[in-house]
């Protein structure tokens, strides 16, 4: 029986140390993932603004940038001239099972001048919508209420109840300022 029962525990071993050895590679396959491609401004349309993303005009522009040979897109608002809106849009439709989500971008901001209400500057703007394209519930996303270098913002949201489509506004609502945006990211039930 001895020799029987040792393969067997060697066999329930290997087996433990396998589910082991796999266990924290599906986890990564799992974890969540950034659902804003457009969130990197890096593919154009035929006008040179990016894809699926509306609103450009003399206040919002794409800015190219090239170091050591790497290209890179990000956008610029500044509410510059009144004619304008001084903001971009996009629409990113929400599944029903994303509950939170993480909002994050790399930004910086320049000769801000903030307004007399706390959401009048530089900023990303959140709109939930439901089915019928009613507003929901907006949300104040990552922002800048000074000048700063580039640096990564993120925020954390709960997704309204009956939300269909989350409308995200690359925005300056202030006096003034110019607000560089890069790199978009969308995380759904971040961990």
């Amino acid at each position: 029986m001895k020799p029987f029962i040792k393969p067997r525990l060697g066999l329930f071993s290997l087996a433990l140390g396998c589910e082991i050895f796999f266990l924290p590679m599906s986890a990564q396959a799992q974890a969540p993932k950034n659902v804003l491609a457009a969130g990197s401004f890096e593919a154009l349309d035929k006008k040179g603004n990016p894809t699926g993303w509306s609103g450009f005009s003399p206040n919002a522009k794409v800015v190219k940038e090239t170091k050591a040979g790497r290209v890179n897109h990000y956008v610029v608002v500044a509410p510059n001239d009144k004619r304008h809106t001084p903001f971009i849009t996009y629409r990113l439709a929400l599944k029903p099972q994303w509950k939170t989500l993480r909002i994050s971008a790399r930004m910086k901001a320049t000769k801000v001048k903030m307004g007399k209400q706390g959401w009048q500057g530089p900023r990303l703007n959140l709109d939930f919508h439901d089915a019928n394209a009613k507003s929901l519930s907006q949300f104040g996303g990552p922002r800048l209420n000074k000048d700063s270098g580039w640096k990564v913002i993120s925020q954390n949201c709960d997704v309204p109840k009956n939300a269909k489509t989350l409308i995200i506004q690359v925005a300056v609502f202030g006096p003034s300022g110019q607000f560089s945006v890069d790199d978009i990211k969308v995380v759904p039930n971040p961990t």
